[in-house]
């Protein structure tokens, strides 16, 4: 009745003081929060903020227009302001450590778990499970523990030498693509020849199927993965961009991107659990036969198939993409460094003898190229941060850390602390020729602790037998006018893509 009575002008003037008192309430309170948080960290050393409701968010982002990772930052500010220092984003505030005692006490002797930032973004992606409970993305610690117990098995060096033959053949498929294009004119990425590989090894080694991605040139699931990370990357930077109206169809785009990814991996589990129904030879010596053997195929409530997925999706993302950027920094700097190339291939060549095939025997023998490798994850560590979450109060080399607090620790910065590298701006493998001479925790490119990454034996195989397959045939030309810069999408990538030209050798 009252507001039959109502004039048009008047309900609408109503409705837009019901929305603007909403509007100063929420920002009030926003207002208020942010003021705590300044308060609880204002002990802290850090560079001053350069706004107060948007903390560092501005020098953040004019260093990284103008062509800074963070981590060339967190250099700056760790020489201004110690080893353990606060810096905030809007209304987060991290504290960043570079201290090997505090990261030991903190990564390893505390075991701190996983927050919230940035792995429920990587859990669910806009509605639809992505990672999951994945290895990466699953916080509870007790959780990922039982999850890492059923899996550790199939990355120890013991199971992974029985796909060598596997590896080698997947080299061989790159060889066979690059020996078309070495003809000294061609224009050839090296990091998407390696993104390639890198899946095409995975889906086989770890999985026992082929998503014939590397002579597609235009592959579904290359193409859903490249648009997942960008997702997962824009969801880091712009966090209200997940409510913008105008994103909505990049949304849809990225929902649809996952949802083929994980239906992928169900449709090579149940080819697999049908085949075993049927009365078939089933594979059991890859890392799929042994989770389903492990699991009473799927009978055991804690994998399910769902929990599958959750890890086919993790082990690729997870690990194509960060091998495929290492190896291809790894390639840059020998390209830049002839004098480390030829030391490499004179090993190459003293181990495997001519011979086509790597032999897991081989591996250990190539100690100047594992010192390569080393070198160029500590020069360029591709996930270049670990975060993790303080619970309680802690007091570290004399800075009070408060509870419920995101720690980080940058590993760009790290590797580039002249108190712990000698000359750290310099490639230099020798360097980890004697590895007494690295200052306990401050080398971690798998991580630290129980969290470590669970897939370093498996990257550090491809990376071997790639490049022990690739030197001695091909020679590479650093195409002129490309950088050897770097940008960060979330892990860190060589900014041009490492493009060269080919030629036999």
């Amino acid at each position: 009745m009252f507001l039959a009575r109502c004039s048009p002008g008047y309900l609408l003037g109503s409705i837009c003081v019901v929305i603007l008192s909403f509007l100063t309430f929420t920002g009030l309170l926003y207002l208020l929060y942010i003021t705590y948080i300044r308060l609880k960290y204002a002990h802290m050393p850090g560079p001053k903020y350069g706004s107060f409701l948007f903390g560092n968010l501005t020098e953040v982002r004019r260093g990284t227009a103008d062509g800074k990772v963070f981590g060339m930052i967190v250099l700056e500010w760790s020489q201004k302001h110690g080893k353990v220092i606060s810096c905030a984003i809007l209304h987060l505030n991290i504290i960043i450590i570079l201290d090997p005692v505090a990261i030991k006490h903190l990564l390893v002797t505390k075991n701190s778990p996983k927050g919230a930032v940035p792995y429920d973004t990587l859990s669910v992606m806009h509605g639809e499970r992505f990672f999951g409970h994945g290895l990466v993305s699953e916080r509870r610690n007790k959780k990922w523990a039982e999850r890492r117990s059923l899996m550790n098995p199939t990355f120890r060096r013991r199971f992974l030498k029985l796909s060598m033959d596997q590896f080698n053949s997947s080299v061989d498929l790159l060889i066979t693509k690059l020996r078309k294009k070495a003809d000294g004119k061609s224009i050839v990425s090296m990091s998407e020849e390696f993104l390639r590989l890198g899946i095409d090894i995975i889906a086989k080694v770890a999985f026992g199927t082929d998503l014939n991605v590397m002579f597609e040139v235009e592959n579904p699931f290359v193409d859903a993965s490249k648009l997942a990370f960008s997702a997962v990357l824009r969801s880091m930077r712009y966090p209200l961009d997940n409510y913008n109206p105008c994103s909505r169809k990049f949304r849809q785009e990225v929902r649809a991107a996952v949802r083929f990814l994980r239906q992928t991996g169900r449709d090579v589990v149940e080819k697999r659990l049908a085949a075993r129904l049927n009365g078939e030879e089933v594979r059991e010596d890859d890392m799929l036969g042994y989770w389903l053997k492990a699991s009473d195929y799927l009978k055991n409530p804690e994998f399910q198939m769902e929990d599958v997925l959750d890890e086919f999706v993790t082990i690729f993302l997870a690990g194509y993409e960060t091998t495929a950027n290492a190896a291809a920094a790894m390639l840059m700097e020998l390209v830049r460094n002839q004098d480390i190339l030829n030391r490499v291939r004179s090993e190459i060549q003293h181990v495997v003898c001519g011979r086509t095939e790597v032999k897991f025997e081989d591996l250990a023998n190539l100690t100047y190229m594992s010192q390569v490798f080393k070198e160029t994850l500590r020069v360029y560590p591709i996930a270049p941060s670990l975060t993790r979450h303080l619970k309680k109060e802690e007091t570290v080399v004399g800075v009070r850390i408060p509870g419920n607090s995101y720690i980080s620790v940058d590993l760009y910065s790290l590797g580039r602390q002249d108190e712990y590298f000698e000359d750290p701006h310099t490639f230099n493998p020798d360097r980890f020729s004697n590895a007494e001479s690295i200052v306990p925790y401050t080398y971690m490119p798998f991580s630290l602790g129980p969290r470590n990454c669970i897939g370093q034996n498996f990257a550090q195989i491809e990376t071997k037998v790639l490049f022990a397959k690739l030197l001695p045939l091909f020679d590479f030309t650093w195409v002129p006018g490309q950088s050897y810069d770097i940008v960060d999408m979330g892990t860190l990538h060589l900014k041009d893509g490492c493009q060269n030209y080919i030629t036999l050798r």
